[in-house]
């Protein structure tokens, strides 16, 4: 067991060759996400030497998902400091609500998250697309903010959706808590 002033949780990694100066004799605990480990070493071709060297020099490495964990261990990530803790969420307070009626028209389908290209999201317009195409009726809610607004805004209207996809932008807990009670399906279209 580690003494708690011996050990410093880095949240993101991507700051830590900045702070390295600064850490020294103490237990290093990394989360990652999947940016810094799926992403960004597809584009920086000098952040994977960084992660790699985070990878040695930290105690422990937490993944929040076994498939961003795998690819670590191919980057050279010790498998004995790995740990897989998945995110969590509160089904008593996120549960869906008893009363819906799933037979109600349109379908209401909900995705909540930044609005951002990893997110998927512009395949998810597609697929509503493909629903609404196929004869079916839905309505697709969107819950988030992100860089990417315009181009799902523009991507909405391309595609001629602007009658069945909602960009609600930022809404907070209890918010969220109600669009889930009123959803029949939550679809999560993420590419990493």
């Amino acid at each position: 067991c580690m003494d708690d002033n011996e050990i410093i949780h880095i949240l993101n990694a991507q700051n830590y060759p900045s702070l390295k100066k600064c850490i020294y004799d103490k237990k290093l605990i990394f989360s990652f996400r999947g940016y810094d480990t799926l992403v960004r070493p597809l584009v920086d071709e000098k952040w994977l030497e960084k992660l790699q060297e985070i990878y040695r020099d930290a105690s422990v490495l937490h993944f929040v998902s076994q498939y961003i964990c795998n690819k670590a261990v191919s980057f050279g990530a010790d498998p004995n400091k790995c740990r897989v803790i998945y995110r969590s969420v509160d089904l008593d307070f996120f549960m869906p609500a008893p009363e819906y009626d799933y037979k109600a028209r349109p379908l209401q389908i909900l995705s909540i998250g930044s609005l951002k290209w990893e997110k998927g999201y512009i395949y998810a317009l597609e697929s509503i697309r493909n629903l609404l195409d196929y004869g079916y009726d839905v309505h697709y809610n969107i819950i988030g903010e992100g860089v990417d607004l315009q181009q799902l805004t523009f991507h909405r209207e391309r595609l001629g959706l602007t009658k069945q996809v909602y960009l609600h932008g930022f809404k907070d807990r209890e918010q969220v808590r109600q669009a889930f009670g009123n959803a029949a399906i939550y679809f999560h279209p993420a590419v990493t």
